[in-house]
């Protein structure tokens, strides 16, 4: 079976725009894509906590804006994700923070050179890493 990327986007949307809880909205996406492909690792899936993560995401952005506060000139942020390695060569998921004087709606380079890059900008987050265990 062919999968179909617009379907999921516009699945997304609708569970996004219902504001629904973390664990509602992530068991919805969960729902629609294991009738598309019904596999073992939904129910795994459907076991991760991600509304303590959600809280532990919370307080680091809180932390990281008021111990590095941006300058009145950034108008936009982007937060990223990427897999680091270790020294062990372990790869994990990290979620970052940067910030832009300029956006640009039809160009997503304007997050290429960012002006507000905080030491602290990376966080790991245990449940995406479970994920990929």
């Amino acid at each position: 079976m062919e999968f179909k990327h617009d379907q999921t986007w516009d699945n997304f949307e609708q569970v996004f725009n219902s504001h629904p809880t973390t664990k509602d909205g992530w068991n919805k996406l969960i729902d629609f894509h294991q009738k598309i492909k019904d596999k073992p690792y939904w129910t795994a899936l459907r076991n991760l906590d991600f509304e303590t993560e959600q809280l532990e995401i919370k307080n680091w952005l809180e932390e990281l804006v008021q111990t590095e506060p941006f300058d009145k000139n950034i108008i936009a942020f982007w937060v990223g994700i990427t897999k680091f390695v270790d020294d062990q060569d372990k790869e994990s998921y990290t979620i970052y923070l940067v910030g832009c004087d300029n956006y640009d709606e039809n160009d997503i380079e304007w997050a290429t050179e960012p002006t507000y890059m905080p030491e602290e900008r990376y966080f790991t987050f245990e449940t995406l890493n479970k994920i990929d265990e």
